[in-house]
């Protein structure tokens, strides 16, 4: 019989996820994971991915987190989190650096839709909240509106137009931000003629 105590300590000390080079570090295993899989301890996330399921259920806020510490909640999701489009999206949409791996991202769960910027572009109106309990890193709503701005002809026109409303009638805008934004990325002119006529 194998010590399913000590390999949940193992998995809790990586907040219930390991990657399969961890798993290797901490002498556990392909035959203690397949043994903890058919008992119903540990799932099988994706290739080399695994989760301690048993009284921990699987949070897709946290999973990204753990998969993605590079990844920034941008676009769709921060517009369904500041509440700008209504329906939740069916994937999680990231910001990630340019020179990002692209085969990263070649899997079904948790769906993912990568965005991609300059390094140097990358922290620009990044901040900290609060996602289902979980602290994560996205893009402010002034950034989220330059985000718009550049994606606007490759962006669905009602989905564009509901942003463009969402932010202008967001009593925590701040208009002296998102213009801030919109000269870091060269897009002062098309932010005072798209939105600022609004105001």
């Amino acid at each position: 019989m194998y010590d399913v105590e000590r390999f949940k300590r193992i998995f809790a000390s990586y907040k219930y996820f390991m990657r399969t080079t961890e798993l290797s570090r901490e002498k556990i295993f392909h035959e203690y994971i397949k043994q903890l899989m058919d008992d119903g301890y540990v799932e099988k996330i994706r290739t080399g991915y695994y989760h301690w399921k048993e009284g921990n259920s699987l949070n897709e806020v946290e999973l990204l987190s753990y998969m993605f510490p590079d990844g920034i909640l941008s676009f769709e999701s921060a517009m369904y989190y500041y509440g700008y489009i209504d329906e939740e999206p069916e994937y999680w949409a990231l910001t990630f650096p340019q020179n990002s791996t692209k085969s990263r991202f070649e899997f079904k769960y948790p769906p993912v839709k990568p965005y991609f910027v300059t390094r140097d572009k990358i922290d620009i109106g990044v901040i900290d909240t609060d996602w289902e309990g979980k602290k994560v890193r996205i893009t402010s709503r002034d950034r989220l509106m330059i985000d718009a701005l550049r994606t606007r002809n490759k962006m669905n026109r009602s989905l564009f137009s509901k942003v463009l409303k969402g932010y202008v009638n967001d009593p925590y805008k701040d208009i002296s931000k998102m213009l801030e934004y919109a000269e870091s990325f060269r897009m002062v002119k098309i932010a005072m003629e798209s939105v600022m006529i609004w105001l």
